[in-house]
């Protein structure tokens, strides 16, 4: 008697504790501080390009008047090159020819479809010219936040060779694989970044993982493929990372610095880490007082036409 009682009661628990589990249940989430965040490129003979943002929370709604809200314009975006300070100038994108606003945009592996919706502002110069070798370091200020960065412009490492081979389905006989080949040089570390082109389109890095290092591979040849990079947010089909016969393709190949090669590297391993519930990746930024990354890149480009 005494076992029926105990799995009668144990019932009548489990019984409470579902109907309880019915209950709506609110969470009260903090919202972080906000923070501005950088993202800026500089490469040899080209200008910098600076974009400065704000944080969202997470969770937010999405909406043109938010977007149209991250993007910072007043800020003082200045480079100190180890011999004078230049003040970039802003420049919103909506003055400028659609041609030139969109490759500006696609910079920052955003699409060009945001054109015409957003109010997105850019930071630039026309007296500042990036050069191997040199260091650039990044100030902004907008209110009271004050931001700070650095990054060299390395050593271009030569591209030897790029080549194609068929997809592997012969069903596939449209689509090919681009590889290449460099010399790694020997007895020093060295980090890479990989961008590929085609046709007009712009520069896009290699897709999920575009950064790697020599740790492995020190003074070796090394030989890759490239898969076809594409603009953020576009959809996925069969010929995902794969080139067309046709094709003229331009591969890309950057030597970065530690702090930019560890940006990307956790910021890739973040993206692919499986949503807010997933174990968190911690982003390592080289911005002081901000978030983001400041990126000289040492590149070298090679080009190769896929016949028909």
């Amino acid at each position: 008697m005494k076992t029926k009682l105990w799995n009668i009661g144990l019932g009548i628990i489990l019984l409470l504790a579902m109907v309880a589990c019915e209950e709506d249940i609110t969470l009260e989430i903090p919202q972080g501080e906000e923070s501005l965040v950088v993202e800026g490129y500089i490469e040899p003979g080209m200008p910098p390009i600076v974009m400065v943002t704000r944080t969202l929370p997470y969770f937010s709604e999405s909406s043109i008047d938010i977007l149209n809200s991250i993007f910072v314009s007043g800020a003082d975006v200045r480079i100190y090159d180890g011999k004078d300070t230049i003040k970039l100038m802003e420049i919103n994108l909506s003055t400028l020819p659609d041609s030139i606003a969109k490759l500006l945009l696609e910079t920052f592996q955003l699409s060009g479809d945001l054109l015409g919706g957003l109010n997105i502002t850019i930071y630039t110069s026309i007296q500042l010219f990036g050069e191997v070798g040199k260091t650039y370091t990044l100030l902004v200020e907008k209110d009271k936040n004050k931001l700070k960065a650095r990054t060299t412009i390395p050593e271009p490492v030569k591209i030897d060779s790029v080549w194609y081979e068929h997809h592997p389905n012969p069903t596939n006989d449209s689509l090919v694989i681009v590889y290449f080949a460099f010399h790694d040089p020997p007895n020093q570390d060295n980090y890479y970044r990989l961008y590929n082109a085609r046709e007009k389109e712009p520069f896009y890095p290699n897709p999920f993982i575009s950064v790697s290092d020599d740790k492995l591979v020190d003074g070796n040849l090394i030989k890759l493929n490239t898969f076809r990079g594409q603009a953020s947010g576009m959809s996925f089909d069969e010929t995902y990372g794969f080139f067309k016969k046709g094709d003229s393709v331009t591969v890309k190949l950057c030597q970065i610095d530690r702090v930019h090669y560890d940006f990307w590297k956790t910021f890739e391993s973040s993206r692919m880490s499986g949503g807010p519930f997933a174990n968190p990746v911690y982003i390592l930024s080289n911005v002081e007082g901000g978030l983001g990354v400041w990126g000289g890149y040492g590149a070298s480009f090679f080009g190769l036409r896929i016949p028909e």
